[in-house]
């Protein structure tokens, strides 16, 4: 039936609509025709003629460009020959010498000012010598108020320009231009960067001399366009391609180098230097090339002046012939166009009445299944109408049946346009979204899409519709998306393209992925969380199947034995192959009793072997993760963490309390803590051992401190006590206790405070306690022992020490050699017993606290002086010569001077004991601040060894030890003289050097310190 209705309508319209609409046509082309070829005709005499007046109009414009130039260059060319013979006739007319030559100098420069000052174009003149260094005989520049003579000495050697090249080529009495280029000055560009053009004439007398006058090409070239600026673009080309342009549009005028030029403008004039035709060139640009008539033997300079007409720049008169012609040909067409109109008009109406009433139709009828167009018609129109509703019926059927799917689906679709314009929104879409369809149909897709993505999105578009490199059409990705309420969620878009009739538009599959991402990035908390513990405590996994016998090691169970996770087997021969084999038996043995649910948990320390053959501990637990329905483990998993460094701790630790409890031990202490907010103490094995109480039956009471003091002292005890508590200062004291079997011993206590970590609040009190019962015993033997000497050896050693030195100084001479010499041994073993007495009693009064200083303010220098001349003797004694240098005058100190001069006497004995026959000891005072005076004692002796330097004002402590030493003495001296000094409120230092001996200093304070000090 369709095929039918087709051919009739065919039929039908051949008969009738069609045959009369190409009769219309041919009639109205065959009349717009002879309209068309009226008008081309008159047009194309316009053209010719316009054509002809633009030649005449360019030939005038170039004329006058021409003869402009031409009178600017011959200008130059007179003012030459002017100045040449000038320069002729004022050299012809003097005699040699300086003096006429000066004198012609300035004729010439005079004229150069002239001339200068009535051609404003000309920069300089000047005349130059021809020989190789150029050098400038006269010159005369243009300034911004005149002209200047540039003097001689500023003249320039200009040998090097490329324009005295082309001068030397010169014949005499001839002249040149040479090329433009900028003008240079002392061999660098002028800062004005003018392009200069040089005018050259060759002198025959002067001999060798040149005429160059610098003029400015590019106000010369302006000039020539300034009273009668051309209607056509001017081109003006030099031989070295410099370009100077005249837009008659714009009236403006630019001047460029060759190297500068415009691309556009140089090849505009490569083309019309090529092109035959003057007129119809470059899209029938009109070019008129012009000579600038040369110098006579100017081979560096021409010019070449192109002119070009645009299409359209001449034709104004011939415009208003093509107008009427054009008129004409429209009014005819126009009358043309009229009656087709209302032919079509009475053709169509049946047809706009049609579309009348399908454009009244509601969307409810449209979608009915009622008929949609009336056809009782009997022509052509009728069978339209039904041809066109039986296609509105099916389309009715399937678009039904797509709304439907589009409906029903579960995920989303959106179809948008070519502009991102949406064109469909299901409903999943609207659950997705949160919108109704009717809120987003009509609008942009970027309303689904956060900030940063719809810029993006609109560029993506455009550079898919005009490249058609695709980046997402065809696969699926997940994108981020903007609910209606303003919260972002991620999407899986799978996007399709779709073209129909020419339009393209884009089909988009989307998938909510909220609850997706949101399980997935839980699982990847968990696992980086996992990975994150395992890393940070330093732990590698395992997970062993028990029913395949499979083990599967992590990467850090692997790196813990120095192996890599693919070196291991995914078996227990693993753990057999590198697990000690003093362990290996132990820990099945407890896995076994795990598995077999003997124990809560599996925990061993075991040693595995590392990479490097060395042993590691390693600390191995598991957790039973899986059972079968017997209640059988079928999965369990563990982790490996390397324990050696806590084993090695702990050995350190047990070894460290090993050594310390020997050295508390052999020390006689012990160590307490205190913790002062309970009160809790603590004692080591020491204070038990040092109370007679066993560690196991005894505990030490809290809070009490005074248990086991003995009673005399208990009060002393609490009072230091208490005194270390409120000072908050580490403490030491003495005091005594009564042991469990009543025995009384002598102790010290010495302590400090711990506090918290911001040193706010004291925490604990921790300490030693030490048996010095029996450095007592010995302090008090030392005591006796001093007391001894003091009244049983001191009284009669003196007695002996007088009786020898009477009798050495009455036997002189009167006795032989042998009884002399012993006489002397006994005098000097006497006076070395006589010293020791003396330093041992010092000593005992030192460190007792009872010795007296009898503080005087006195010159320092001055009383080193005293001390050195009292003990002159010694330099006699030892063969040495004392050499002293003082440098702090009126300086004074608070001493004791006798204890000074003891102290002081003490290193002059040991310099003069230990310095070279005939040597020299040198003494010299000096101010080292302005606190502190020094004095210093130097020798020329072995110096300190190094062994020893540490010692050297330990008591008795000598460094060479040896019955055989050289020199002699107690060993206390230095001992003493430290004491003395720090006494004073100084100190004491010393420099020594197997090369140039030892050096002492006594630092003491100036007399207000020293006050103070004492």
């Amino acid at each position: 039936m369709n095929v039918e209705i087709g051919v009739r309508m065919e039929k039908s319209f051949s008969q009738s609509l069609r045959g009369k609409i190409i009769a219309l046509s041919l009639v109205v082309a065959l009349i717009a025709s002879g309209a068309i070829f009226i008008a081309f005709d008159s047009s194309t005499k316009a053209e010719r003629l316009a054509n002809e007046r633009r030649q005449d109009a360019l030939s005038a414009e170039s004329d006058i460009i021409a003869i402009r130039l031409r009178e600017a260059f011959a200008g130059m060319s007179n003012d030459l020959e002017i100045l040449a013979t000038a320069a002729r006739l004022e050299f012809n007319n003097q005699s040699s010498g300086n003096e006429h030559e000066d004198h012609s100098h300035t004729k010439l420069q005079e004229l150069f000012a002239t001339l200068l000052q009535t051609r404003p174009k000309y920069t300089q003149i000047r005349l130059i010598e021809l020989d190789e260094t150029g050098k400038e005989l006269v010159r005369v520049n243009r300034t911004a108020n005149g002209t200047e003579t540039v003097p001689r000495a500023e003249l320039q050697e200009k040998g090097n320009e490329p324009y005295m090249s082309l001068a030397r080529r010169l014949p005499a009495e001839s002249s040149a231009l040479s090329r433009v280029t900028l003008n240079r000055e002392h061999g660098e560009v002028d800062a004005k960067e003018t392009p200069t053009v040089r005018a050259l004439f060759r002198l025959s007398v002067p001999d060798d001399t040149v005429i160059v006058i610098n003029a400015d090409y590019r106000a010369i070239l302006r000039s020539s366009f300034e009273d009668h600026p051309p209607k056509f673009d001017t081109f003006i080309v030099n031989s070295a391609g410099d370009t100077a342009i005249f837009w008659s549009k714009t009236k403006t005028f630019s001047f460029t180098f060759a190297e500068d030029t415009d691309p556009e403008v140089a090849n505009f004039l490569v083309a019309a230097q090529q092109s035959d035709d003057d007129f119809e060139i470059l899209r029938q640009d009109v070019l008129n090339n012009l000579d600038v008539p040369e110098f006579a033997t100017a081979n560096d300079f021409t010019l070449d002046m192109f002119m070009r007409s645009r299409a359209g720049d001449q034709t104004h008169g011939i415009l208003q012939t093509e107008l009427s012609n054009a008129v004409l040909a429209l009014l005819i067409i126009t009358v043309c166009f009229a009656l087709a109109c209302l032919f079509a008009i009475r053709l169509t109406a049946p047809l706009r009445r049609m579309k009348k009433s399908l454009q009244q139709l509601s969307p409810e009828e449209w979608s009915s299944g009622d008929t949609i167009l009336q056809h009782d018609r009997n022509d052509e129109l009728g069978e339209l109408a039904q041809t066109f509703n039986a296609l509105l019926f099916k389309l009715r059927s399937d678009q039904a049946r797509l709304r439907n799917i589009i409906d029903n689906t579960v995920d989303g679709l959106i179809v948008i346009n070519s502009r991102g314009i949406i064109e469909t929104f299901n409903p999943a879409c609207e659950e997705i979204f949160g919108y109704k369809a009717e809120e987003v149909l009509g609008r942009n897709v970027a309303i689904l899409m956060p900030d940063g993505d719809r810029q993006r999105h609109q560029q993506y578009l455009r550079d898919y519709q005009e490249t058609g490199n695709a980046k997402i059409i065809g696969i699926g990705r997940e994108v981020r998306a903007l609910t209606k309420s303003g919260e972002e969620i991620t999407i899986d878009l799978s996007l399709s393209e779709i073209t129909q009739q020419k339009e393209r538009s884009y089909c988009g599959i989307i998938r909510d992925l909220t609850e997706t991402i949101k399980t997935r990035e839980e699982l990847r908390h968990q696992k980086q969380t996992l990975e994150f513990a395992l890393e940070s405590g330093d732990l590698g996994l395992w997970d062993w199947n028990v029913l395949e016998g499979r083990v599967d090691y992590s990467e850090q169970s692997a790196r813990m034995i120095g192996l890599k996770r693919s070196d291991l087997k995914k078996d227990f021969s693993t753990w057999e192959t590198y697990t000690h084999p003093k362990d290996l038996m132990r820990s099945s043995v407890h896995m076994n009793q795990f598995t077999a649910g003997l124990t809560d948990k599996y925990k061993m320390e075991v040693r595995m072997r590392h990479k490097s053959g060395k042993w590691i501990w390693v600390q191995a637990k598991g957790k039973i993760f899986e059972r079968d329905s017997k209640g059988i483990p079928t999965r369990i998993v563990g982790v490996h963490q390397d324990i050696t460094e806590r084993k090695r701790s702990e050995m350190e630790i047990l070894e460290q309390n090993r050594q310390l409890a020997l050295a508390e031990n052999v020390a006689k202490m012990g160590h307490w803590t205190l913790r002062l907010s309970t009160g809790e103490v603590e004692w080591s094995d020491g204070i038990y051992d040092m109370h007679g109480l066993p560690e196991l039956e005894y505990r030490p009471k809290d809070g009490t401190i005074t248990e086991f003091c003995f009673p005399d002292d208990c009060e002393y005890v609490e009072r230091q006590t208490k005194i270390a508590i409120e000072s908050e200062e580490p403490f030491e004291f003495e005091f005594r206790i009564q042991t469990r079997d009543q025995a009384i011993r002598y102790v010290r206590a010495k302590g400090d405070f711990f506090r918290n970590e911001n040193g706010s609040n004291r925490t604990m009190a921790f300490g030693i306690l030490q048996d010095i019962t029996d450095a007592k015993i010995v302090a008090q033997m030392k005591s006796e022992f001093v007391s001894t000497v003091n009244h049983e050896i001191r009284t009669p050693l003196t007695s002996i020490f007088g009786s020898l030195d009477l009798l050495k100084n009455l036997s002189s001479g009167q006795l032989d050699d042998r009884c002399e010499r012993l006489i002397t041994l006994a005098y000097d073993g006497c006076g070395r017993l006589n010293n020791l007495v003396d330093d041992i009693l010092d000593l005992e009064k030192i460190e007792s606290g009872k010795i007296e200083y009898l503080y005087e303010i006195v010159d320092f220098d001055g009383l080193v002086e005293h001390v050195v001349q009292r003990h002159e003797a010694l330099s006699v004694r030892y063969d040495v010569d004392f050499k002293l240098q003082t440098f702090t005058d009126n300086v004074a100190v608070n001493v004791d001077q006798n204890r000074f001069a003891q102290a002081l006497a003490n290193l002059m004995s040991n310099a003069a004991k230990f310095s070279p026959t005939g040597g020299q000891v040198a003494i010299r005072t000096d101010l080292i601040s302005e606190a502190f005076v020094r004095v210093s004692v130097m020798d020329n002796g072995p110096g300190i060894p190094d062994s020893f330097r540490h010692r050297i004002f330990e008591k008795f402590a000598q460094a060479d030890g040896s019955s055989k030493r050289t020199a002699s003495g107690t060993g206390l001296g230095l001992s003493i003289t430290k004491s003395i000094i720090e006494a004073f409120g100084g100190q004491v230092s010393f420099e020594t050097s197997a090369k140039t001996g030892t050096t002492f200093h006594l630092d003491i304070p100036v007399a207000e310190r020293a006050r103070k000090a004492g």
